[in-house]
């Protein structure tokens, strides 16, 4: 293989698909690039591989390619080398002996490089079924939703650590979901060639890595689906990944169905006041934030080894008086998704102390966020 590419277009492709290459494995094959140089008549190209074995990224980029051929590199020492080289054309080649030589102006590396037999096969990367998104749009319903699966191992509950998919009616719906929070994001799709009726559970941890790779733009991403896998291509990557198999859980049912006790209040001053509030929280003992619930005014209160904390904010209140606890993170980031949506105010409602409440930005009907409460006696 013997190749030439520019520095930032190399830069352009080794980054995304760092996102895909394992970090700590005890098979060091995972831990590489496949680089392959494709020769056509109408243009050549590099294809830079990762592939961890549950999520995988392809990108193509120009290049001259002066000697067709595949090779496996270390992904962290690919990375370092191209980020450290001076700007300009970059020489890769390597050679009978799997030594890679790479070039640029008066630097040259050697490295030793792998063959790609040992690479494990990709899988098809094509469905019977599918849809299109703006990038932007997919991007911001991910980062309003994958937070709140789950990071831990749930044996009997797989599903928790994915984000749902939902396609009904020319809407997109997706779900993350904990078990003591969710979040959800709707809205209309914004190209008509999609399958009517669509559901599916993606890793969470693949919807964040895909969605820190996505632009804000309008260019699309062509969604398939195959009967264990899911494929985003755009223009300049195609990123793979394992579906979570199973059902997804009947998360409506959770949902209180006639809370009585509104309020409406500032997103920046909650955020605000909860930033102050985490200050005394004991990590440990993880002390619940208290909320009272008085006439047009939102209390909030932790009592820890740290100390003590009272806030008080100004609100639109109706329904009675109500005192609540919650986990002050799960507060946080709450409302602060709920900012994302471009909304000054956000609505809450309550049924009681021992239910779960729900949170709503005033003006976006499309974002919800549901929190159970904890004990606080």
């Amino acid at each position: 293989m013997k190749i030439t590419a520019q520095k930032s277009t190399l830069i352009s492709a080794i980054m995304p698909a760092l996102r895909a290459v394992a970090k700590t494995t005890t098979n060091p094959v995972l831990e590489t690039f496949m680089l392959k140089a494709v020769r056509e008549e109408a243009e050549s190209s590099l294809i830079i591989t990762g592939y961890d074995l549950e999520k995988g990224i392809k990108c193509v980029i120009p290049a001259i390619v002066k000697e067709e051929g595949s090779i496996l590199i270390s992904s962290s020492k690919l990375s370092a080398i191209i980020n450290n080289l001076p700007e300009g054309d970059v020489n890769i080649s390597c050679d009978q002996k799997l030594k890679v030589k790479i070039t640029a102006g008066e630097s040259i590396f050697e490295i030793a490089g792998i063959g790609t037999e040992v690479f494990p096969s990709l899988p098809e990367l094509s469905g019977d079924r599918g849809f299109g998104i703006s990038q932007g749009l997919l991007k911001r319903m991910t980062k309003q939703t994958a937070f709140a699966a789950s990071q831990i191992e749930n044996a009997g509950k797989p599903f928790m650590k994915g984000c749902y998919f939902s396609i009904r009616n020319g809407k997109i719906k997706i779900v993350g979901c904990d078990g003591y929070r969710l979040a959800l994001r709707e809205e209309h799709l914004d190209f008509e060639k999609a399958d009517k009726e669509l559901d599916f559970i993606v890793p969470a941890k693949t919807m964040i890595n895909l969605a820190d790779i996505l632009s804000d733009s309008e260019s699309p991403v062509n969604i398939q689906l195959s009967h264990k896998h899911i494929i985003f291509a755009t223009e300049d990557f195609i990123f793979f990944s394992r579906l979570i198999e199973g059902e997804y859980m009947d998360y409506e049912r959770a949902m209180p169905k006639s809370p009585s006790i509104f309020v409406k209040l500032a997103l920046d001053d909650v955020i605000e006041s909860i930033n102050r509030v985490a200050l005394i929280v004991d990590q440990r003992a993880k002390s619940p934030v208290c909320c009272y619930i008085e006439e047009n005014v939102l209390k909030l209160t932790c009592t820890s080894v740290n100390g003590t904390i009272d806030e008080k904010i100004k609100a639109e209140t109706s329904g009675g008086d109500l005192e609540i606890g919650f986990n002050h993170v799960f507060l946080k980031e709450a409302f602060e998704r709920a900012r994302d949506c471009g909304e000054e105010y956000v609505n809450i409602e309550f049924t009681s102390a021992q239910t779960g409440i729900l949170i709503k930005p005033v003006g976006d009907s499309g974002f919800l966020y549901f929190i159970l409460p904890v004990r606080l006696h």
